[in-house]
């Protein structure tokens, strides 16, 4: 292995010193620009983040029901868990820190 890097093979493939793009491509290459500033509307981007849909689980801070406890204690170790998530609408490890203190 070692003759093969020194004679310009690297694993069985010879070095080309080639560019990939044709003689053609070459000249439609456009250097890159230094970081131009950005200019941003505050109050727009502010319409924008609020216009986007809210997280998949709700909010932090997920609010219990004693029924979806009754329902976490029955079904959390006997069914599929990602399955019984969805259904409460709340994350994996958001159903099992509650699972965690009503069983301890």
């Amino acid at each position: 292995m070692t003759a093969k890097l020194l004679s310009g093979q690297t694993h069985g493939h010879t070095q080309s010193n080639q560019s990939s793009l044709r003689g053609d491509q070459v000249n439609q290459v456009k250097p890159l620009r230094p970081n131009t500033p950005v200019k941003i509307d505050s109050e727009s981007l502010l319409r924008a983040i609020e216009s986007l849909p809210d997280t998949k689980y709700g909010p932090v801070g997920f609010d219990w029901t004693p029924e979806m406890d009754e329902i976490l204690l029955r079904f959390w170790p006997v069914k599929r868990q990602a399955e019984i998530c969805k259904l409460l609408g709340c994350s994996q490890n958001t159903a099992r820190n509650r699972y965690r203190e009503l069983t301890k």
